[in-house]
């Protein structure tokens, strides 16, 4: 499962980077990001987010562990909430963009901190 979580959190960071350039794209055409694609960058995430949790909890009490790297993972999760205040704030596209290079940069230090 170790294996898993770390290739999808490569994979992940794929995802949010190609969707970043197909939104600054998609902006400059003046149009909108589809929503079944920023739908299944963010479910990827959280499939993460729930893998990461199963291998918190069977962690043992002696082994050594980076808790700055589920931080960080915490982070770019949550940095999703911030996807429809900057939709409000500065246009449709640009908070979606916005809010996937957040996630994106929070996924990043994550994964350069992994354990």
């Amino acid at each position: 499962m170790t294996d898993f979580h770390k290739y999808l959190g490569e994979g992940i960071l794929a995802v949010y980077f190609i969707m970043i350039v197909v939104g600054l794209v998609m902006e400059r055409r003046g149009k909108a990001l589809p929503a079944a694609a920023t739908g299944v960058a963010h479910g990827l995430l959280g499939l993460q987010v729930a893998l990461g949790l199963i291998l918190i909890s069977s962690i043992d009490s002696e082994d050594s562990f980076n808790w700055f790297h589920p931080v960080f993972g915490f982070l770019a999760f949550g940095s999703l909430m911030m996807m429809n205040p900057l939709r409000e704030k500065v246009g449709k596209t640009r908070g979606m963009v916005y809010s996937l290079a957040l996630a994106f940069v929070f996924a990043l230090v994550a994964y350069l901190l992994m354990a």
